[in-house]
C-alpha cells in the first residue's frame, strides 16, 4: 500500500513529509473540539477528516513532488453528500461540503459558473485510492446538532446559514492550528 502525504518537506527520503491520514485526524479533532461549543462537534469533525480528501489520488501526490495544481477540495465535497441519508444529516451533509469545497477559496455559491458547489458537485475527478475509507471510517450520521430550531421558513434557513458559516470557520482555524512537520515556505498544496 503506497503512503499517502498531505503536505512536503524538504527530505528526499520523505521522513519530513506529513501523512495525510494524520493531518485528516488531526484537523478533524481540532473542529471537532470548535465545534462542540455550538453542538455541531461532528458536523465540523466529518469537514476537517474529508477536507483533503482529493489529496488520495496519484495527481495530488505528483503534485507534491512539483507536478501540476490538483483540485483536491472538491471531492470530500463530493463524497459527504453520498455519505449522509437523506433526512436532516443530509441537510447537514450539504452544509457541510459548502465548508469542505471553500477551505482555500472561501465558501461558495449554491449556483451559478464551475466554481459554484453545484458546480463543483458535477466535476469529474480522478478517483480517490479506496484505502481511504479504512484510513479515515468516516460516519456521516447523527450529524444534525440539537439547537432551538426557529419555528418558520426564513428563520430557520437564517440558522442554517449561520451554522454553516460556524462549520465553515472550525475548519479554517482548525486547518490553520494542525501542525506540520515540514518548512512553511516549503509546502506545496
Amino acid at each position: 500500500m503506497a503512503a499517502y502525504y498531505a503536505h512536503s518537506g524538504s527530505a528526499q527520503s520523505k521522513a519530513d513529509w506529513q501523512l495525510l491520514r494524520n493531518h485528516l485526524s488531526k484537523v478533524a479533532e481540532l473542529a471537532r473540539g470548535h465545534g462542540s461549543k455550538f453542538q455541531a462537534a461532528k458536523a465540523a469533525a466529518l469537514a476537517g477528516l474529508l477536507h483533503d480528501l482529493g489529496k488520495y489520488t496519484s495527481g495530488f501526490q505528483r503534485r507534491l513532488a512539483g507536478g501540476a495544481p490538483v483540485d483536491h477540495a472538491t471531492a470530500g465535497a463530493q463524497m459527504v453528500r453520498s455519505l449522509a441519508s437523506k433526512s436532516f444529516d443530509g441537510i447537514m451533509a450539504e452544509i457541510v461540503a459548502y465548508a469542505i469545497a471553500g477551505h482555500h477559496t472561501g465558501l461558495p455559491d449554491k449556483v451559478g459558473d464551475d466554481a459554484s458547489l453545484c458546480g463543483r458537485l458535477k466535476k469529474d475527478l480522478e478517483a480517490c485510492d479506496p484505502v481511504w475509507r479504512a484510513e479515515l471510517a468516516p460516519d456521516a450520521t447523527g450529524l444534525w446538532p440539537t439547537l432551538n430550531w426557529a419555528p418558520d421558513k426564513p428563520q430557520f434557513a437564517f440558522q442554517l446559514g449561520v451554522l454553516g458559516r460556524m462549520i465553515f470557520s472550525c475548519l479554517a482555524i482548525s486547518g490553520q492550528q494542525s501542525p506540520r512537520r515540514c518548512w512553511h515556505s516549503r509546502i506545496r498544496y
